[in-house]
């Protein structure tokens, strides 16, 4: 089956559960949820969103999954893209200035770009 994609911060919730969790022990989950596990309510947001989060949470416990990119992922990735591409490309120089023009006007920091 193939792998389903979810937000970073479930995917982050999943590995912290399943680092913090023994597969072997038993675990109430309501009672972790409410002594305030800071991850449940994350897994539990997402999965009251719809229907199909909820059959995507599970599909990925059972089959895997992959992270999505963040806004700021994708704009990370191209910063580095334009930026190893800037001498062999003269309008990259145009590009990257467009996009520290956009970042500074919205009032964004991306790590690694303009943090």
């Amino acid at each position: 089956m193939e792998k389903v994609r979810l937000p970073k911060e479930v995917a982050e919730a999943i590995v912290s559960f399943r680092d913090v969790y023994k597969p072997d022990a038993e675990y109430d989950l309501e009672l972790i949820h409410n002594e305030g596990w800071p991850y449940t309510n994350t897994i539990s947001e997402y999965v009251r969103e719809s229907r199909e989060n909820m059959k995507r949470y599970f599909h990925a416990l059972v089959h895997g999954y992959e992270v999505e990119e963040t806004p700021e992922d994708k704009v990370r990735a191209k910063y580095k893209q334009w930026e190893s591409e800037r001498g062999a490309y003269k309008p990259n120089h145009y590009r990257i200035e467009g996009m520290m023009f956009a970042l500074e006007t919205f009032g964004h920091k991306v790590e690694g770009v303009n943090d």
